[in-house]
């Protein structure tokens, strides 16, 4: 989806993208979440974009109904996410960077960004952000206590018949390893 910075009128626009009208937002999550995101499952983006002379603002939200699988217990579970999606973006010239120290600053600012051109790409712009909001490790709840080490049984259903004690240290192979 691209939008014209000629076409912003000075009171901006707002979109609502849902996965339903727009194919573009619903392969776009697809790719982005392949494992937890199925066809028909709700997706939708929020925008509203100003521009200020030739600086352009994007601010909104993504909300995606995900069913991921549980690092901890491998149990599939439903998950919405709520994306908060905010952009400013500078038209690109061919500008010197190279003796300033505000490089640093605009590579490091996640918010910030360049077009080039007269248009925006606002599919690549929503991708980033939502790539960005990927998280490190999915758990079904805060206090999931997985599995056990030993005979696999999900903990959060009942407690299994092991011996804490029995159970071997992960450590016990680095003792064979240091030479006395």
């Amino acid at each position: 989806m691209k939008l014209k910075v000629l076409d912003i009128p000075e009171e901006g626009l707002d979109f609502d993208f849902t996965v339903q009208e727009s194919p573009w937002l619903q392969t776009l999550i697809q790719n982005i979440f392949p494992k937890d995101y199925k066809k028909g499952q709700k997706g939708e983006v929020g925008l509203n974009i100003l521009k200020t002379c030739n600086n352009v603002s994007l601010v909104g939200d993504a909300t995606i109904a995900l069913k991921p699988t549980c690092d901890r217990c491998l149990e599939p579970f439903e998950k919405e996410m709520q994306v908060p999606l905010q952009m400013n973006l500078a038209p690109y010239k061919d500008m010197n960077f190279e003796d300033s120290k505000d490089k640093t600053t605009v590579d490091e600012d996640e918010s910030f960004a360049f077009y080039k051109g007269e248009e925006i790409d606002l599919e690549n712009l929503i991708r980033e952000m939502l790539i960005l909001e990927i998280p490190i490790r999915t758990l079904c709840k805060e206090n999931c206590k997985g599995l056990c080490p030993r005979c696999g049984q999900n903990l959060n259903l009942k407690k299994c018949s092991c011996n804490p004690q029995q159970a071997p240290s992960q450590f016990e192979v680095l003792k064979k390893l240091v030479k006395k």
